[in-house]
């Protein structure tokens, strides 16, 4: 059975009742403000690399191919994010599309 037809065929009303159960607990409520906290922070890591790149104009040891593979990735998972409503996904990876876009942009443009 595909994934989409494992979703089509799932009970909606068990899995409301489940996803209240278990956002109702506060150690998950915790956990889930935690994740879009890192969820927004995390992308930041990426502006190290970026001002390198802007200030230096040397993209020396920085691999266009994968920082656009990230930047795909990080693309689907924002449409899954966006199909599931699934608000933590949804910031996290629009922040990385676009710090990862920005660092590939930067590299494309000092090769």
């Amino acid at each position: 059975m595909g994934l989409e037809q494992h979703h089509f065929l799932h009970d909606h009303n068990a899995d409301t009742e489940r996803f209240l159960a278990i956002h109702s607990k506060r150690s998950v409520q915790v956990i889930d403000k935690w994740v879009l906290i890192i969820g927004i922070i995390a992308p930041f890591s990426t502006l190290p690399q970026i001002v390198q790149v802007l200030a230096s104009h040397s993209t020396d040891g920085i691999s266009l191919t994968t920082w656009a593979l990230f930047t795909l990735f990080s693309a689907f998972w924002l449409l899954y994010g966006i199909v599931h409503e699934e608000l933590p996904i949804i910031v996290t990876n629009s922040l990385w599309v676009v710090f990862e876009g920005a660092l590939v942009v930067s590299i494309w443009m000092y090769r």
